[in-house]
């Protein structure tokens, strides 16, 4: 049995017979370990600061971070246990993933709202000077993502 289960337990069975009941909230316990899926973009900045400020282990948990370069693996480290909770995109995969039953939404990172995007288009300046100034100028020119099937696929279809 590990060290800090027996001493959980002694403490347990100690505290009705010292009166302790109440004191017991007070009695300092090992965070509880999680993982987290996560893309090393900026869209996940949040969960990194949130970690370097210590909200994490204000509220008992011990963060371990899982990166990944897109969003299907994230998915896929979700349903397969390698990670608890993960922060990405919706790929076609997840959805499928999510159809069967392996996954679940809890909550969403950000949102977007009339004058605030979520997502951008950049183009480079000797582009930009040429025209490429809306979506609409897309064809003749290339499109970079992460992978295919990615959220950014979705998207530039």
């Amino acid at each position: 049995m590990h060290k800090t289960n027996l001493a959980r337990r002694a403490l347990l069975a100690l505290a009705p017979a010292l009166g302790l009941a109440l004191a017991l909230p007070a009695v300092v316990q090992a965070k509880e370990k999680i993982t987290v899926a996560a893309l090393t973009f900026i869209s996940s900045s949040p969960l990194f600061i949130a970690k370097e400020k210590g909200y994490y282990a204000d509220e008992g948990l011990e963060v371990e971070f899982k990166f990944f370069r897109a969003a299907q693996p994230v998915a896929v480290a979700i349903a397969s246990g390698d990670a608890d909770f993960g922060v990405t995109a919706f790929t076609a995969g997840f959805f499928n993933m999510a159809g069967k039953g392996a996954l679940e939404v809890v909550g969403a990172q950000f949102r977007e709202k009339k004058g605030y995007d979520g997502s951008a288009i950049l183009v480079s300046n000797k582009a930009y000077a040429a025209g490429f100034t809306a979506p609409a100028r897309f064809p003749g020119h290339s499109f970079a993502m992460t992978q295919v099937g990615s959220s950014f696929h979705y998207m530039i279809g």
